[in-house]
C-alpha cells in the first residue's frame, strides 16, 4: 500500500484524469527513481504520471481557523 511508504507525505484521492495524487519525499534522486519505477509494479497501477516540485511557494497543512481570518 502507498501510504505505508515511509518517503510518502501525503495521499490524495482525486478526480479528473487520476485516482489519487501522491506527495513524497526523497533525499535522493536514486530514491525517488527506485521509488517511481516501483509505483508501477504495485497492484491496481495502470499507468503513472510525475511531477517535479522546483519551488517550495507556500508550505503548510494546519487547519483554517473556525472564523475566516482573511
Amino acid at each position: 500500500m502507498i501510504s505505508k511508504i515511509p518517503q510518502v507525505m501525503v495521499v490524495y484521492n482525486i478526480t479528473r484524469d487520476s485516482d489519487i495524487m501522491v506527495v513524497a519525499k526523497f533525499r535522493t534522486s536514486q530514491q525517488f527513481s527506485d521509488f517511481t519505477k516501483n509505483v508501477t509494479k504495485m497492484p491496481h497501477v495502470v499507468r503513472r504520471k510525475t511531477h517535479v516540485g522546483l519551488n517550495t511557494l507556500k508550505k503548510g497543512l494546519s487547519i483554517l481557523p473556525k472564523r475566516n481570518s482573511y
